[in-house]
């Protein structure tokens, strides 16, 4: 390994900014989780894996200037479902302008896979927004654009868990359609292994996912390492509108485009990385949540 380097995580309580810190302690490297709740649980953790902790808010630009103060890189990422796809840019930009005044040489920031490609998805294209500052020369420090598939632990989310424990694989696409998807661990390895070999990774743009997985093949897959059967249903893109209309509009796209990520290039390019693929991840998960009775079907 290169020489050891303190990167800043955001998010760093979340699936995907744990996933991160865990991986880059692994590798050695020193972590620093930007929190807003250093007392939660996740955050004592955190610190008991060895993570240095800072406390603040995206909006808290003195906060993230002390925190990013002294950092050899950066680990950036935001979500539209606190605030929207506005309060998101907001709160990466404040990030952003955050690490070009404290001096951070390298930022990692976390976009979505295909965000690049006109999608028409109202969060994919607030992502791309960001990715052409940095992209633009906006911002002082080299840069590095990951774009995660679908995570696998969405499977593992409320909406999803309500469905499985009726058996049923609930999504508003034929089950014949192939989705690509990543475990969030497989983000942290990657990152891990960019912060440690930077060199061939700045300016660089990365689709990430780690399998492609039609949806009947999700539902046998479950089967097999749930021991129930699950079987899969496409259910109306209206009726997940009514719950929510990006997510809606994003299945609209995954329909009729489809996420496209060349797998096998990018794992060709990436030997040093542990790929898992959507059975291994099934077979690793425990499902003994589902032994609870359904709350209510899936999507209502």
């Amino acid at each position: 390994m290169n020489d050891q380097r303190t990167v800043v995580v955001t998010g760093a309580t979340g699936g995907q900014g744990g996933a991160v810190c865990e991986a880059l302690l692994a590798a050695g490297q020193r972590v620093r989780g930007y929190v807003r709740s250093p007392d939660s649980p996740a955050a004592q953790q955190l610190r008991a894996a060895g993570a240095e902790l800072a406390a603040g808010t995206f909006d808290d630009g003195e906060a993230l200037r002390r925190a990013l103060d002294g950092a050899d890189a950066a680990y950036v990422m935001g979500t539209p479902w606190e605030e929207g796809t506005a309060g998101e840019q907001r709160q990466v930009r404040s990030v952003l302008a955050a690490c070009e005044a404290s001096g951070v040489g390298h930022v990692i920031y976390s976009s979505a896979a295909n965000a690049d490609r006109g999608t028409g998805i109202a969060w994919y294209e607030a992502k791309f927004e960001l990715e052409t500052d940095l992209a633009g020369g906006s911002y002082g420090f080299d840069w590095t654009i990951v774009a995660p598939a679908v995570f696998m632990q969405i499977l593992r989310a409320p909406h999803s868990l309500q469905g499985l424990r009726s058996g049923v694989l609930a999504m508003a696409v034929p089950a014949a359609h192939v989705q690509t998807w990543i475990d969030v661990r497989d983000i942290g390895s990657f990152v891990a292994h960019v912060i440690g070999r930077p060199a061939p990774w700045l300016g660089q743009r990365v689709d990430l996912a780690a399998d492609k997985v039609s949806g009947a093949d999700v539902a046998r897959q479950l089967s097999q390492a749930a021991g129930r059967e699950i079987r899969y249903q496409q259910i109306p893109l209206e009726t997940i509108a009514e719950f929510n209309k990006d997510i809606a509009e994003m299945y609209e796209w995954f329909g009729r485009v489809g996420m496209s990520v060349d797998v096998a290039a990018l794992h060709a390019r990436t030997p040093e990385v542990r790929w898992t693929t959507f059975g291994e991840w099934a077979d690793r998960a425990d499902w003994s949540v589902l032994d609870q009775p359904p709350a209510a079907p899936a999507w209502g």
